[in-house]
């Protein structure tokens, strides 16, 4: 199995205003290798938002070396790092950062409006659209859609360059029981396909017999 994502005993504290540091990551290691779904476990405040985005690049750890594609993202420069993730790191976030002046079709096309390669992916963009029943919404902004829509669009915009690492922030928080099945389906494919699909949730419901579980930024089986 080929290794995509490897987290080594890292820590992350914030320190808050006149209040003392909190410790939101405690020594967590992980790894994860093409065809991995892995589930990470916790209650609000345990420490699973600050998980991923250490883990795709976006938020320096305290401590510990995380590797991704054979890089530690933290030792190369901000440039470098942001095409690292560009290239490699699919985003599904809770609060979807959804371009509010872009029609659902341009929001999933959005990682490549800035290249050349638009046209390239608009198939892909359109299947993605087609698969997960935004069709009717094609051209109306996020302001437009429902809550579920706009987590449907985000999942859509993250896959569309088939990153080698999906990272996934409570992906079916905001669905129904018709659209999460959809969504988790879609993610098990991707993973069944060699992709690395991280999710992290408090949803019992979507854990498996190998989920982790994340108590006060402490991980355990």
């Amino acid at each position: 199995m080929t290794q995509v994502l490897q987290i080594e005993h890292i820590t992350k504290r914030y320190r808050r205003r006149g209040r003392e540091t909190v410790t939101a990551l405690r020594n967590v290691s992980l790894s994860l290798n093409r065809g991995d779904l892995r589930f990470v476990y916790g209650p609000s405040g345990s420490g699973k938002s600050t998980l991923l985005l250490c883990a795709g690049g976006l938020l320096r750890p305290d401590q510990g070396v995380i590797t991704l594609s054979d890089r530690n993202p933290y030792a190369l420069t901000s440039e470098a790092r942001s095409q690292l993730r560009a290239r490699h790191v699919g985003f599904v976030f809770q609060q979807f950062h959804l371009m509010p002046y872009l029609s659902v079709i341009d929001n999933v096309l959005a990682p490549t409006l800035a290249s050349v390669s638009t046209d390239d992916q608009r198939p892909r963009a359109e299947e993605l659209i087609e698969r997960f029943g935004l069709v009717p919404r094609r051209n109306h902004p996020p302001s437009e859609l429902s809550i579920g829509e706009r987590q449907r669009v985000a999942l859509a915009r993250a896959l569309l360059h088939q990153p080698m690492l999906l990272l996934a922030d409570e992906p079916t928080g905001n669905l129904d029981q018709d659209n999460g099945k959809r969504v988790m389906d879609a993610l098990r494919e991707y993973a069944a396909a060699g992709g690395a699909v991280m999710i992290v949730t408090h949803d019992r419901e979507l854990r498996d017999a190998d989920a982790l579980h994340l108590v006060d930024g402490a991980l355990t089986a």
